[in-house]
């Protein structure tokens, strides 16, 4: 197994559906693996936003404080948070009253995580009755030093303690010793495959941590790797790694000490005989197979399917007398020849290295095959020893016949009937819901009748993350057309063992109600046709009205040319100036925006009218003037664009036509 450990940057981001291509490793043998595909493996969701840390509870150690608590440390309150907080700073805890006679603060730590804080309080015995304590916790950061946000909690405990003298610290005794697992065996070896429980009487103070030492020696099983604490700080755990040697051991004696409580009294000696066992034994010899299964007995059509788009559902899993080289692969062959259906997709090793499961791609074609033999070789013991070669009869059949075609179940649009209010990107969107799991690497086709081009147009398509619905996005372009009843065709898809779907047809889909939007400025007088040949070319232009501006059109170019070679279309990015121009008109000399840049996208020119919606439309205000211009990303390109005259502002104040002292035709919906 490969884990990619990545760094995690806070941006303004939300995207549902991530898809992960993992590709170019290598087998042992050097064989490159088959590409995987995941659509929908994660979403993300951030923001840069400061969120404020918040409590998400104030636990008590006792509900209600008595004399039994008197003492050190008799008392704790923890603090749980709704995230990691910075452990250098501790929560301020405060209480409803003056309650210095029974409570007084002795210490405080996070735990490993960062998101509880525990408070311990030294419990003084005097006559004091409260049944309904208020606690106000503040002054807490989180990893970002964003404050938190103050919490107040009425009743959190209650107080009831008759003066009397403190009892006077006792030195805190081990109550038990707990193994993970009563005998250590191959089974529990490598990384932290052991631990050992200490639990106390009392409440210790971190900072000491107890030694613990084994009788007879155990250093060629055993090594520390780490130690923690429990919330409550009463309990400890040691962690081990675990080498797997021969040894034999029915009763190994644990030694607990040097632990100390929070009065700073040393803990008593804790000695058990028999905490646990050691059975382990160095695996020299060749590894043998112990098992070969299958996840089904016959391979039919309800197992074909890509493992890469979730669709197959074979698999066959190999059983070793001994954990295995995980950084080796078995090869799994077969007799008869079945790679007309079988494809290894991908492989992995089970926690213990005992078991390894190939999964296979199962191909939709016509075969019919009993009794397949899989022979099992080339995996590796923990020493190196190569495995001995296993064969096992009769494993499975293959019985596959034509599947039938995936066929859409449903087909929705978002909206029943399209007006002017879902204008604009992604304005409109269609999901159809297949029968079965689908090959996400192919999208069907959606058409409709009557032709609704003038209204929708195709703007992204998806499949959800288990490959059954695909949801088509629409641009929705605002033009006067009524229709009731729009017919849609969904056709193209296949399954995941590629199949082709049956065309699914909806009468009356849904209808449409739009009136098309009037230009805030127009400029249509047409007066010929003119090459201009710069980097960008524009127009400057006042709104009449203030706001949003979602549309620029140019139209009636007749002819692009890039490097001599006519072209049909051509990348630009459009860009809206606040301002003018800067009005060099010579033949020699282009105008440029005086204005600061509002707004830049990226969009394509093409032969004939130019719709261009803006994605983000930038607000614009009526009566101050306003530049768009047409950046070419290739390189200088001849454009043949109509002119006109009837421009109501400044006279030759194209942008990139020099010498021609006319204007082009354009609207601006604002």
């Amino acid at each position: 197994m490969y884990t990619a450990v990545y760094n995690v940057t806070v941006t303004d981001v939300t995207l549902n559906a991530v898809q992960a291509t993992i590709s170019g490793a290598k087998s042992a043998a050097n064989v490159l693996q088959t590409s995987f595909i995941r659509a929908g493996l994660f979403s993300i969701n951030t923001t840069t936003a400061a969120v404020a840390p918040t409590v998400v509870s104030a636990t008590p150690s006792i509900g209600t404080i008595i004399n039994a608590q008197g003492g050190v440390g008799g008392f704790n309150i923890a603090v749980a948070y709704d995230q990691v907080m910075n452990t250098t700073v501790a929560p301020v805890i405060t209480f409803s009253r003056v309650i210095g006679a029974t409570l007084t603060p002795a210490s405080g730590s996070w735990d490993v995580t960062g998101k509880i804080y525990t408070a311990v309080y030294n419990v003084g015995l005097a006559n004091v009755t409260d049944n309904a304590v208020q606690v106000t916790i503040s002054g807490a950061l989180n990893a970002a030093d964003v404050s938190q946000t103050s919490f107040t909690r009425s009743g959190l405990f209650a107080i009831g303690t008759t003066a009397a003298t403190v009892p006077t610290p006792t030195a805190p005794s081990v109550v038990s010793a707990t193994p993970s697992a009563a005998t250590i065996t191959n089974a529990q070896g490598g990384a932290s495959g052991f631990s050992i429980a200490v639990a106390y009487n009392q409440t210790m103070d971190t900072a000491f941590t107890p030694s613990i030492t084994f009788s007879p020696g155990v250093s060629s099983t055993l090594t520390f790797a780490s130690g923690s604490w429990n919330a409550g700080h009463t309990t400890y755990t040691a962690v081990y790694n675990v080498a797997v040697a021969t040894v034999a051991d029915n009763a190994v004696q644990v030694t607990v000490s040097g632990g100390k409580n929070i009065a700073g009294l040393p803990q008593t000696s804790f000695v058990q005989n028999g905490v646990f066992a050691i059975n382990t034994t160095v695996v020299s010899a060749t590894p043998t197979v112990v098992s070969v299964t299958s996840s089904v007995a016959t391979i039919t059509s309800a197992q074909a399917g890509s493992a890469q788009t979730g669709g197959a559902t074979f698999s066959i899993t190999v059983a070793y007398d001994q954990p295995m080289d995980s950084n080796s692969t078995p090869l799994i062959s077969f007799s008869p020849d079945v790679s007309s259906t079988l494809s290894p997709a991908f492989g992995s090793w089970n926690f213990n290295g005992t078991t390894y499961t190939t999964v296979y791609n199962v191909a939709d074609t016509v075969v019919s095959v009993g009794g397949v033999q899989a022979t099992v070789s080339g995996a590796k013991g923990p020493s190196g020893n190569l495995q001995t070669p296993f064969t096992q009869n009769n494993l499975f059949a293959i019985n596959m016949t034509p599947a039938a075609p995936p066929s859409v179940n449903e087909a929705e649009p978002d909206i029943a009937v399209i007006t002017n209010s879902q204008a604009g990107a992604n304005g409109f969107y269609i999901r159809a819901i297949y029968n079965r799991v689908m090959d996400a690497a192919v999208k069907p086709a959606i058409t409709f009748s009557p032709d609704v081009s003038g209204v929708l147009t195709f703007a992204a398509g998806s499949w959800d993350a288990g490959h059954t619905v695909y949801t088509a996005y629409y641009n929705v372009t605002l033009a006067t057309v009524t229709d009731n009843a729009v017919q849609a065709t969904i056709s193209g898809a296949k399954s995941a063992g590629g199949v082709l779907q049956t065309p699914f047809v909806q009468n009356s889909m849904f209808g449409i109600s739009t009136t098309g939007p009037s230009p805030n400025i127009s400029v249509t007088q047409n007066n010929g046709i003119s090459p201009i040949n710069p980097f960008y070319f524009g127009e400057s232009f006042v709104p009449t009205v203030s706001g949003p501006m979602t549309q620029l059109n140019v139209p009636g170019i007749s002819q692009l040319t890039v490097l001599s070679s006519t072209v049909s279309s051509t990348n630009v990015t459009v860009k809206i100036f606040q301002g003018g121009i800067d009005g060099q008109t010579g033949s020699d000399t282009y105008g440029l925006p005086t204005g600061a840049l509002l707004y830049s996208q990226n969009a394509t020119l093409s032969l004939g009218d130019n719709d261009i919606f803006l994605t983000t439309p930038p607000s614009l205000t009526a009566g101050q003037m306003y530049v768009w211009q047409l950046v070419f990303n290739n390189s200088i390109i001849e454009v043949y664009a109509p002119l006109a005259t009837n421009n109501p502002y400044a006279a030759g104040d194209i942008l990139g036509a020099p010498g021609i002292g006319r204007d082009l035709n354009f609207q601006v919906y604002v």
